[in-house]
């Protein structure tokens, strides 16, 4: 399980409501899959709408508009902590406060191999490594 929240450049929209933030968001969306989530980045849109400004292929071209000022980002705690490591601190990601009622947004995270493939001891790592980065963070 990661945490999930929404990010924005440090200084940029400050007052602004949540839901009146723009958005990146992905591309393309879900038409069904087995967890409900409509947008590729898990965003609950059952619980809060957003609005979106950019929709963009890639999560790097989306970080790109949100450490400019652009926008407002949904993604892994872990994911903004890392670019947070990588940037000038004036093009650092900083938190959004979310309502209360949504509570802690966490995603589950699935290991997908090819059904002919076994659990093997390869596989076994690479899972025990993304829980121990995810839980790192």
């Amino acid at each position: 399980t990661m945490r999930m929240g929404v990010y924005k450049r440090t200084g940029s929209f400050n007052g602004i409501p949540l839901n009146q933030l723009p958005f990146a968001v992905p591309q393309e969306v879900f038409s069904t899959n087995p967890l409900g989530i409509k947008d590729r980045d898990g965003w609950p849109d059952g619980l809060l709408q957003r609005k979106v400004k950019l929709r963009t292929n890639l999560l790097s071209t989306a970080l790109d508009f949100v450490s400019n000022g652009h926008c407002a980002i949904f993604i892994p705690d872990f994911v903004a902590h890392n670019f947070n490591k990588a940037v000038l601190p004036e093009n650092r990601l900083s938190p959004v406060s979310i309502p209360t009622k949504l509570g802690v947004l966490e995603r589950k995270v699935y290991l997908v191999t090819r059904l002919a493939a076994h659990e093997d001891r390869a596989v076994k790592k690479l899972a025990a490594a993304i829980r121990k980065f995810i839980k790192y963070v």
